[in-house]
């Protein structure tokens, strides 16, 4: 086995031990000196020109930084959506959206998944008075639907 490819692997080697030894070290510290041992074996072993292995690790840095600038910014969205109530006008745009689809479908003779929330044609009619109700969420349908249709709807059949 040739040195550059002991070499080569020594940065891994050394991480793996580090990690799983009887008292590891935690990866916060053991990744970036594996990082460093590589860098160190890239300009001493190798003889790399130090500007391309600074290059390298500014290229590697920002790789790593675009996702997490990318769940960063997803973060600070979504706070500033739920600070300034744009969040609750959006749930109310898509609950009435729920409510249209459910309507349409009601009068496009859909009701075979409607009839499946409560096994009976009463079904629709617990539907429909829910997706007329603009005080119900249509994420609220199934829930308040099989309640209703289970008490009001015991022993009729279709």
């Amino acid at each position: 086995m040739s040195a550059d490819l002991i070499f080569a692997f020594l940065p891994i080697l050394v991480l793996i031990y580090l990690m799983t030894k009887t008292s590891p070290m935690p990866s916060a510290r053991a990744l970036p000196l594996a990082a460093v041992l590589a860098y160190g074996i890239r300009l001493g072993w190798f003889g790399t020109d130090a500007k391309l292995v600074h290059a390298s690790v500014i290229a590697g840095l920002l790789t790593a930084c675009t996702p997490i600038l990318i769940v960063w910014g997803a973060i600070f969205l979504f706070l500033t959506m739920e600070h300034t109530g744009a969040m609750e006008t959006i749930r109310r745009w898509l609950n009435a959206q729920s409510r249209r689809i459910a309507r349409g479908r009601m009068e496009d003779g859909h009701y075979s998944q409607f009839r499946r929330v409560c096994g009976s044609a009463h079904g629709l009619s617990c539907i429909a008075e829910l997706a007329g109700d603009s005080s119900k969420s249509a994420v609220y349908l199934s829930g308040y639907c099989g309640e209703r249709c289970t008490d009001d709807a015991a022993g009729s059949a279709e």
